[in-house]
C-alpha cells in the first residue's frame, strides 16, 4: 500500500468516526431516558443545545437549571426525535428588579429578545413591590440585566448587550447594514 493510500484510508476511518459521533449527538447520546440526572426522580424529556452536557432533564430541573440562562435553546424528546421548544413554553419567567419580589408585574405577553444566536420570545416580570423605586423603571431593570430596551416606555422588545457588541464589530469590520444583520438573525 502506498503512503497516500494509507492516508486516504485513515481519513475515511476518521470520517466514519465523526459521522457516528454526529449521529450520536443528534440522538440522546449518553443521556438516560429513565431518570433525570439532576433530581433522580422524574422522567427526562428536555435537553439544552447551549449547555455542553447533552443530558436529558425533567421539566422542573430544566427550568431550575436555566433560571439565569433564559435564552438557551431547548429541545423536547418525544421518544423518537427532538423538536425545538422554549423555556417560555416550559413556564420560565424572567424576574427583573430583585430576587423574591413579592408583587411581580408581568411584562408584555410576547416580549422579544434579540440575541446573537436567535430571536427569542420570553415571559418577563418587572418589580412591582415597595422596592420598585430602588429597582428603577422597566427600562432600568432591563439595562441592569444587560438587555437594551427597544423603547423607553413600556418596552416589549430588547437587545442583549452581546448582540449590540456583535453588531458593532460587524459594522466596523464587515460594513454590515442593520437590515442585513437583522435578517440574518431571523433566518436562524
Amino acid at each position: 500500500m502506498k503512503p497516500q493510500d494509507k492516508s486516504l484510508y485513515h481519513l475515511r476511518s476518521l470520517r466514519d468516526e465523526y459521522l457516528r459521533e454526529f449521529l450520536r449527538l443528534d440522538g440522546c447520546g449518553d443521556a438516560s431516558e429513565d431518570l433525570c440526572p439532576h433530581c433522580g426522580i422524574r422522567t427526562p424529556f428536555f435537553r439544552c443545545r447551549d449547555c455542553h452536557d447533552g443530558l436529558l432533564y425533567c421539566k422542573e430541573c430544566c427550568l431550575e437549571l436555566h433560571a439565569r440562562n433564559p435564552l438557551h435553546i431547548i429541545d423536547s424528546w418525544d421518544g423518537k426525535l427532538f423538536t425545538r421548544t422554549s423555556l417560555k413554553h416550559l413556564g420560565l419567567r424572567v424576574q427583573f428588579g430583585h430576587a423574591g419580589c413579592g408583587r411581580p408585574r408581568a411584562g408584555h405577553e410576547s416580549f422579544v429578545v434579540v440575541d446573537v444566536d436567535y430571536i427569542h420570545e420570553v415571559a418577563v416580570d418587572f418589580c412591582g413591590c415597595e422596592r420598585q423605586l430602588e429597582s428603577g423603571h422597566e427600562r432600568i431593570q432591563l439595562l441592569r440585566y444587560r438587555w437594551f430596551p427597544a423603547t423607553h416606555d413600556l418596552p416589549r422588545t430588547a437587545f442583549t448587550f452581546r448582540v449590540l457588541d456583535n453588531f458593532h464589530v460587524q459594522t466596523l469590520k464587515g460594513k454590515t447594514t442593520m437590515y442585513d444583520y437583522y435578517t440574518a438573525q431571523q433566518w436562524k
